[in-house]
């Protein structure tokens, strides 16, 4: 059995969790013949038979287990937003994320009130979309906290900080 540590997103917000995981070795790495050994495997009521194990080095995801009394926390932080700024002037938001997931992109919708001045990552990509006025910003694998740098030029008066953001897979 592998089992896999790490914050998971759930409609309740971000907690930690277990991913699990089952292989068949047949004893092989350690010079055993079990071969004849039958596993069986139940998971959170789920029946797995021995057919459906993978051998080693694969491995067969059984499912996982939110631990809901562990919170994660806030993913998404607000280090840095003026509270005032002057339109038509270039602003600087950033934010720091505790990413929580390789491969996740958050969008930033900038709306109607800025325009999309240029963005910055301590690691990752990001990309914008001007169609839909969202900057894209793709986390880096391996996790880690990302800090993000959004330059934005106001268009209007009001606070800038609150963007609607969301995460993508």
């Amino acid at each position: 059995m592998t089992y896999d540590y790490k914050p998971h997103e759930t409609l309740n917000g971000v907690f930690w969790g277990v991913d699990a995981f089952a292989t068949n070795d047949n004893g092989r790495n350690v010079g055993l013949n079990t071969a004849g050994i039958v596993t069986h495997v139940w998971f959170k009521g789920q029946y797995f038979p021995p057919s459906s194990i993978l051998q080693n080095p694969g491995k067969l995801y059984l499912g996982n287990h939110i631990f809901e009394s562990q919170y994660f926390g806030k993913c998404l932080q607000v280090l840095n937003c003026p509270r005032y700024v002057i339109v038509e002037k270039n602003f600087d938001v950033s934010y720091r994320v505790k990413n929580l997931i390789s491969d996740r992109t958050i969008v930033f919708r900038i709306g109607n009130d800025a325009d999309f001045v240029n963005a910055a990552m301590s690691s990752g990509s990001f990309t914008y979309d001007s169609p839909n006025h969202a900057v894209l910003c793709k986390l880096a694998e391996g996790g880690g906290l990302t800090d993000i740098h959004l330059t934005l030029k106001a268009k209007t008066i009001g606070n800038h900080y609150s963007h609607l953001y969301s995460w993508n897979k």
